[in-house]
């Protein structure tokens, strides 16, 4: 029992190195492949995003660790579906925020512009903020999906959430990386990372339906 926790701990830990390193050189390979202006554009927008749904998450996927254990498989499921409805309403929420800010930042724009003066208006993050409503489809199938490692851990299926952990991490990146390094435009770009998602998001279905 004691070897079997072992080699649990042991295939998280690395998930989790391979994940991180996966995050740590997505940015280092962006910036080498795009200009000054677009690695500006997909950062700002990726950060508003990221923000955003830590802010409607604030740790709800992690409650399963805490419900599902002492209960019946009839229990855990009933749980685990109704975790995985609540998160996807809170990705429709990030997706009308997301939507919100973009709408807002345009009629702000002529304000800033005019306060600033013409000469020194950064149009940068108003141009970044116009990608969001291309990025506003990609909590609703994130936020249910960031449900599914915990939920493996739970089903004793340790292996599995190490994997999903890496495979998440790695096709997140590539699914910037590859039109970056393609050429493809920005909003290409932006619009491969919810594709990645929803394909994710597939997954946890296959994963609630199957345990």
């Amino acid at each position: 029992m004691a070897a079997s926790h072992s080699e649990q701990a042991g295939v998280l830990v690395l998930g989790k190195i391979l994940a991180t390193l996966s995050e740590a050189i997505v940015p280092l390979a962006i910036v080498r492949l795009l200009g000054k202006a677009d690695v500006g554009i997909l950062s700002s927008i990726l950060l508003v995003y990221s923000t955003v749904a830590l802010v409607l998450t604030a740790g709800f996927p992690e409650t399963l660790t805490f419900f599902l254990p002492t209960r019946t498989p009839a229990e855990r499921r009933a749980i685990a579906l109704n975790v995985a409805r609540s998160l996807l309403l809170l990705g429709l929420l990030g997706a009308v925020v997301l939507v919100g800010i973009s709408v807002l930042a345009r009629f702000a724009s002529p304000l800033t512009n005019s306060v600033a003066g013409r000469g020194h208006a950064s149009l940068s993050s108003v141009e970044s903020l116009k990608y969001l409503p291309l990025l506003a489809i990609y909590p609703i199938a994130d936020l249910p999906g960031r449900m599914l490692p915990n939920l493996l851990i739970v089903e004793q299926r340790t292996k599995a959430a190490a994997g999903i952990g890496t495979v998440k991490a790695i096709g997140s990146a590539l699914a910037a990386l590859l039109p970056i390094a393609l050429q493809a435009p920005l909003w290409v770009v932006v619009l491969s990372i919810p594709s990645f998602g929803f394909c994710f998001g597939a997954v946890l279905l296959y994963y609630i339906r199957t345990l």
